[in-house]
């Protein structure tokens, strides 16, 4: 479906989706948006499945929940997990399939993919003193805790101010405590006001006290973001353009191919979907 959904809103997707069942009689593939669409497609099943771009989790949820009103079929979405594990929900309907980490980006950096990026941009030995991939992983994973505690109290609404859009490549340095930066961040982008800086600090502190998944904690672009500022000098010498964190998920995606995809958790619910949906295929041939 060509987008033009930044304009409308949850029904007017379902309503589109219904429309274009005039002239489309296969299946639906309802995503988040635009990156989900460069994600996906090379593994769609182009004649028979059409591509939703719904520019949000919200209006990819609401648009479901239309259709399954009207009892519309062949219709399956894909959306991040984002916090809602961590907050004792689920996403997962039998139409919904939900990232197996905090987000699509996570899902495809925790296949073979991460390897074979590294291995073309990052510097052999380096990667290797820092243990590889899962250390690097695991390197990252601890030292943003601090910036996903933070995410997860605005979306639990302790935080009631915009934590997002903070450039995590520009204050990342593996193994430091990013709590207070991090905060001083907020501030300086105008988010908060600098007076709070150390009641966001304490926050943030008690929140990490608890023990979590940081695999269901981290939020990819920010992952990308921090392996992006590793490659400038920790594990490679990368430009700084080279480096943001859109260039390192725009490359991973590349590195990524048709193997990595059947391994994901998300290909087999595909598949199970696509079994119990007889008629209705998303996924190409092999």
């Amino acid at each position: 479906m060509l987008s033009i959904t930044s304009h409308m809103d949850e029904r007017d997707i379902a309503q589109e989706v219904v429309m274009e069942r005039m002239v489309h009689k296969g299946s639906f593939l309802v995503l988040e948006g635009k990156t989900d669409i460069k994600r996906f497609r090379s593994y769609v099943d182009k004649n028979r499945c059409s591509m939703v771009n719904c520019q949000s989790v919200t209006k990819a949820v609401g648009a479901m929940q239309c259709l399954e009103k009207r009892k519309f079929p062949g219709v399956l979405a894909i959306v991040d997990a984002d916090f809602t594990r961590i907050q004792g929900l689920d996403r997962s309907k039998d139409d919904i399939v939900v990232s197996e980490f905090h987000d699509l980006d996570l899902d495809w950096i925790k296949t073979g993919a991460l390897e074979k990026y590294l291995s073309e941009v990052a510097d052999e030995t380096k990667v290797a003193s820092k243990g590889g991939c899962e250390g690097i992983s695991e390197s990252i994973h601890a030292t943003l805790r601090p910036i996903s505690a933070g995410k997860l109290l605005n979306r639990r609404k302790v935080f009631k101010f915009k934590t997002s859009g903070i450039n995590v490549g520009k204050i990342y340095t593996s193994g430091v405590d990013l709590c207070k930066t991090f905060a001083k961040e907020l501030a300086s982008e105008g988010y908060v006001d600098g007076s709070q800086v150390d009641w966001i600090v304490s926050e943030i502190r008690n929140e990490m006290t608890k023990q979590k998944d940081d695999w269901q904690m981290t939020n990819g672009h920010d992952f990308c973001g921090a392996l992006g500022a590793m490659l400038q000098s920790e594990i490679g010498k990368k430009k700084i353009p080279q480096t943001y964190a859109s260039e390192v998920e725009g490359h991973i995606r590349l590195a990524f191919n048709w193997e990595d995809f059947q391994s994901l958790k998300i290909y087999s619910d595909i598949v199970d979907w696509e079994n119990k949906n007889e008629g209705y295929k998303i996924v190409r041939e092999n």
